[in-house]
């Protein structure tokens, strides 16, 4: 499957650049991804790059949730949100999702 490394998505009405990154120091080394909503460039995604494509997809979408709220959604509820969404597009493509049975 061909993928795209840099892209935009329009969330709650801005243009947020997505990228996916192998490292950056806006990435802390133990999470999948971050919404930075202020800063020199903007709004900007990161996702880690080379990961499987359960966590690279549940970032994704937790993500994407951040930059539609960014401080108004707890962030327990945004996880659990994520990780069912990818989970549901994960099964529609028949991929068996390894991120939570169920």
């Amino acid at each position: 499957m061909k993928t795209i490394d840099r892209f935009a998505v329009k969330l709650n009405g801005r243009l947020w650049p997505v990228h996916f990154v192998k490292t950056s120091k806006h990435l802390d080394p133990k999470d999948f991804g971050v919404c930075i909503e202020k800063g020199g460039g903007g709004p900007l995604i990161l996702i880690k790059k080379n990961s499987n494509i359960e966590e690279e997809l549940d970032a994704l979408i937790h993500e994407c949730i951040h930059g539609e709220q960014f401080d108004f959604l707890a962030e327990e509820f945004v996880e659990m949100m994520a990780t069912d969404v990818a989970r549901a597009i994960l099964k529609r493509y028949h991929v068996v999702p390894r991120l939570i049975d169920g």
